[in-house]
């Protein structure tokens, strides 16, 4: 279960969301994913968004969500 007192951030860095991710995404999903983790300038955030779509696994959702709002690098 996650603290939604505690700040997400530093539980989550980019490699993490791939992870949690990819269990959800189809291949052509989680390769634009990936594509997308390695330019410069690509956020947790970012991560989190571009996948939230297309996961029905409902803790997982929550856990992008507080990424998001977050605003995670």
């Amino acid at each position: 279960m996650v603290n939604l007192n505690h700040d997400i951030c530093p539980d989550y860095d980019w490699g993490k969301v791939e992870q949690l991710v990819s269990p959800h995404l189809d291949n052509f999903l989680m390769t634009a994913l990936v594509m997308q983790g390695q330019s410069a300038n690509y956020h947790t955030a970012e991560a989190a968004s571009q996948a939230i779509a297309d996961v029905k696994d409902e803790q997982v959702r929550a856990i992008l969500a507080r990424i998001i709002a977050s605003d995670c690098d």
